[in-house]
């Protein structure tokens, strides 16, 4: 199997079951929008479904847009999974082919919601008196938390309603 499947080879297999379809993507965003018949296996956690995922089947791995997905693949094949590969252009291309996708109706994804509050933030710092230190508050937070990996106002996002799991 090849390391990397074109999309319209992924939908054959996936349309034939002649793979298991692994989506790479964390589970707030699997939930928001999805394919059909794919595994939610976040990327950040993947090592805690080695027991669910065969060795012996092929796995198709699927990701936003095809760049955490190739990731994935080096993590399963350094596990022993010798038939793994990636999906070229990830559910972006998929759904700009216009093929169906499942949608909860949920929050947008974290990451979304995070970066439409940070840049809200910075921008009204350039319309409030004083706000200049807002914009430069924000800024240094998110510095800071692309060095640690450590992001307090993801985390203050997660904690809102509408965030919460059902």
């Amino acid at each position: 199997m090849n390391t990397e499947i074109s999309l319209e080879e992924f939908g054959l297999l996936l349309k034939d079951k002649k793979v298991l379809a692994v989506d790479v993507r964390e589970r707030d965003e699997y939930r928001h929008e999805r394919i059909a018949g794919v595994m939610n296996v976040p990327l950040s956690g993947m090592n805690q479904f080695f027991d669910k995922l065969p060795k012996d089947k092929e796995i198709s791995v699927i990701c936003k847009a095809g760049f955490r997905s190739p990731k994935a693949v080096q993590i399963l094949k350094e596990a022993g999974y010798p038939h793994v590969c990636s999906v070229s252009g990830g559910l972006d291309a998929w759904k700009k082919k216009g093929w169906p996708i499942e949608k909860s109706g949920g929050p947008i994804p974290l990451q979304a919601q995070l970066r439409a509050v940070a840049g809200s933030l910075v921008v009204l710092g350039f319309f409030i008196p004083g706000g200049r230190w807002l914009s430069l508050f924000v800024g240094v937070g998110l510095l800071i938390s692309g060095i640690t990996g450590f992001c307090p106002m993801a985390t203050l996002l997660a904690k809102m309603p509408w965030n919460r799991e059902s």
